[in-house]
């Protein structure tokens, strides 16, 4: 076998194992995440709808926990004389305070679509800059 025979045998050897070797895919090369797709790219338009959608979300579910909680403590106020209004006050604070917790997390989720996909964009631009600077583009 000659140098070259050996040296196109070798690249041909890589492009097959490049091919094959997909992060988050099966042997047939089906990505894990989404069927037919290989890569695990998301796109800034999704990233910037999802974090839209987020916040979208908690802007409506806020005012509705707002209400519940001062709804549940007028009711537990209501009921002071009996035992099941200290109960229900109690349950108010502590079901309000887990129900902000998830409507913060909303909006903590939506600031970090909105960083990564800032990233994202940061980071190609970055890549472009580079290329142009080295003469490739």
């Amino acid at each position: 076998m000659t140098w070259e025979e050996e040296w196109a045998a070798a690249k041909q050897t890589a492009r097959e194992d490049m091919t094959r070797t997909r992060l988050n895919s099966d042997e047939a090369g089906n990505g894990g995440s989404a069927p037919g797709r290989t890569d695990l790219s998301v796109p800034l338009d999704v990233l910037r709808s999802a974090s839209s959608a987020s916040r979208d979300v908690e802007s409506d579910l806020r005012p509705v926990i707002d209400d519940a909680i001062a709804k549940a403590h007028a009711a537990g106020e209501s009921l002071r004389g009996w035992d099941l209004g200290p109960r229900l006050t109690i349950t108010a604070d502590k079901w309000g305070e887990k129900l902000c917790e998830t409507s913060d997390r909303l909006i903590g989720h939506a600031d970090g679509l909105d960083m990564l996909s800032y990233g994202m964009s940061e980071t190609d631009m970055e890549i472009g800059r580079q290329f142009r600077k080295w003469g490739t583009v």
